[in-house]
């Protein structure tokens, strides 16, 4: 995670933060960040779920 870091709001949700260079950016980098971002999301998902319990943002869509 080179760029990016989870964190925990006021509320006590975890979120994840991605970070470009916005003046410099180009269309593969917004690409190549979206595609990070996601794969983090997959991979930490389930198991920041069962270790802290709470709901994945899917779930809270879904209700």
């Amino acid at each position: 995670m080179r760029f990016g870091a989870f964190g925990l709001d006021k509320e006590g949700n975890i979120f994840f933060e991605y970070s470009i260079v916005g003046s410099t950016v180009d269309k593969e980098e917004i690409k190549t960040a979206t595609l990070a971002v996601l794969t983090i999301a997959d991979q930490f998902d389930n198991p920041i779920k069962e270790k802290w319990g709470g709901m994945r943002q899917i779930d809270m869509l879904n209700r």
